[in-house]
């Protein structure tokens, strides 16, 4: 009998640290790199901007450009890194970003949804034509391990 609720015992332990190894490692790490420039200083870019969020060709618009003078815009590049440590794939990650203060557009994103495998990592990365600080701005991301949706939060302002 005591050996039988010895057994038991480790059973528990061992069905415990699985469980919490899975909760823990089936979460993404994120680094987030963030670069603002004034629309002067790259015509090429805003104009380009500036027409994709005009036609309508944006992945995302939050509001109607207020003009067309580069003098009040600002281009922000966003690039967010996303590293895998756990045993699982981590799935369909989905992304949606919740707009920040001054925010026009998202007039440039690398994928629409992509996976990642276990032990490894990947990039998305974002362009935002602003007229503010972008202040709030957040990626959210939705993914799936082993079926089971988990979602994300990155400030990226």
């Amino acid at each position: 009998m005591k050996a039988l609720s010895i057994l038991l015992s480790v059973v528990v332990v061992l069905l415990v640290a699985l469980i919490a190894f899975f909760f823990i490692g089936g979460t993404l790490g994120t680094q987030a790199q963030i670069a603002a420039v004034s629309a002067q200083e790259q015509p090429e870019a805003f104009a380009a901007a500036a027409e994709a969020v005009q036609t309508g060709h944006a992945p995302r618009a939050f509001t109607q450009m207020e003009g067309e003078d580069p003098a009040a815009y600002t281009l922000t590049d966003v690039t967010v890194a996303f590293a895998n440590n756990g045993l699982f794939a981590a799935e369909w990650l989905t992304f949606t970003v919740e707009p920040g203060e001054g925010d026009v557009a998202v007039y440039s994103q690398s994928v629409e949804s992509l996976d990642i495998a276990a032990r490894s990592g990947a990039e998305v990365n974002l362009k935002l034509l602003t007229q503010g600080s972008g202040a709030g701005r957040t990626l959210r991301v939705e993914y799936y391990v082993l079926g089971m949706r988990r979602t994300a939060s990155i400030s990226i302002e």
